[in-house]
């Protein structure tokens, strides 16, 4: 699950063991902008996707993040500054080797696709 800590300040994927419910790992990024939200949909309300190798996650202005299954920090790709009234929602998803992300919404919108493994923008 992804979570914002600190009053927004950082953002973090906690991941829980799905049988026993025991927190396995947390780690996250700190923010380096602090767009707007709505309190309906807070900092961090994207869900994040794996496939059982990778953990991605998309904090909006604060990028696309991954992690490896064990909870560290693999890469960090910025995307730009999302700015509109209700925040950011959508969700990353995996396919094959690539992550595909609609960002938006607000002033800039589009689709993107970055490698898995690398966090390289294809297009």
């Amino acid at each position: 699950m992804t979570q914002p800590m600190q009053s927004g300040k950082r953002r973090t994927v906690i991941c829980y063991d799905r049988l026993s419910g025991q927190q396995i790992w947390q780690n996250g990024v700190d923010a380096v902008e602090m767009e707007s939200t709505h309190q309906t949909n807070p900092y961090c309300s994207p869900s994040a996707v794996t496939d059982g190798e990778y953990v991605i996650a998309w904090f909006g202005s604060n990028g696309l993040v991954a992690f490896d299954v064990n909870g560290r920090l693999l890469w960090q790709r910025s995307l730009g500054r999302v700015s509109h009234v209700f925040g950011y929602g959508g969700s990353p998803i995996i396919v094959g080797d690539i992550c595909f992300l609609n960002f938006g919404p607000g002033e800039r919108e589009f689709a993107v696709a970055v490698n898995k493994r690398t966090g390289k923008i294809i297009f």
